[in-house]
């Protein structure tokens, strides 16, 4: 039950990053911007009637500035419930997107930063910065991170190989939901691959290294687990066929 309950957090957590990004982030630009028209949102896109750098930035802005806000509630956490797993969760998934997404951006030249980028005059130089920025912040997020459960793992007593299940567990069904969402997206299969994949397995594989960073730090340690949580089970199954079910295959804001 208890690796039950990180599953259905991370399905929670993965799926409201994503929204973040879209409805929050590109969404609320978009409406704030006089020449931009909400066309439909998906999991992968909210297409617009057109584009500009504002619009492009705010998504990624969106999960970086959430990523920092649920980073800095985690040092406020005096026990391991469900809810601070979530924070913790949230605020990783989100800052290792960005991370990524810089990278990722970078090295292709598309995606929401190349937008930003493309009226540039120096756009090599740009991309550059990018894939060399978001390295650097992958690193950072991974430490803080990291840092942040392993500092758990001391303070409350908890089990480091319970941890690492939870962690890799959520990791595998994050990126799944996330696949499901794009499989059904109205724009184009690749997006399986890049928005769904990509982002999923491909922006969160630091994860996998969490529990390194943990064993690391707090050594080998028998301990409390995640308390089991059917409130968060609920949450995790709502989630997942709202994203998957509703938001997958998008809605249209067209009459």
């Amino acid at each position: 039950m208890p690796l039950l309950t990180a599953i259905a957090i991370a399905a929670v957590a993965y799926t409201a990053g994503d929204l973040v990004h879209e409805a929050l982030g590109h969404g609320v630009a978009c409406l704030l911007a006089p020449e931009c028209t909400p066309l439909s949102l998906s999991t992968v896109a909210l297409q617009t009637s057109t584009s500009n750098a504002a619009v492009a930035a705010a998504g990624p802005m969106a999960n970086l500035l959430a990523g920092l806000v649920a980073l800095g509630c985690t040092r406020f956490v005096r026990r391991f419930t469900p809810a601070a797993f979530f924070a913790w969760l949230f605020a990783a998934s989100n800052l290792l997107n960005v991370a990524g997404y810089l990278v990722f951006s970078g090295v292709t030249n598309t995606g929401d930063f190349s937008v930003v980028i493309r009226d540039s005059s120096s756009p090599l130089a740009w991309r550059i910065a990018m894939a060399a920025t978001g390295a650097a912040g992958y690193v950072f997020a991974l430490k803080a991170i990291g840092g942040t459960l392993a500092r758990w793992t001391r303070e409350h007593g908890l089990d480091t190989h319970h941890v690492a299940h939870a962690v890799r567990a959520a990791y595998v069904v994050g990126g799944i939901v996330l696949v499901a969402g794009a499989a059904l997206n109205p724009i184009h299969p690749s997006l399986i691959l890049t928005a769904g994949a990509g982002v999923g397995f491909g922006n969160m594989l630091g994860l996998l290294y969490v529990p390194v960073i943990v064993r690391k730090q707090s050594g080998d340690r028998e301990g409390g687990v995640l308390p089991a949580s059917r409130t968060w089970v609920a949450a995790g199954v709502t989630a997942t066929v709202l994203f998957v079910g509703v938001f997958g295959p998008g809605i249209s804001f067209q009459r």
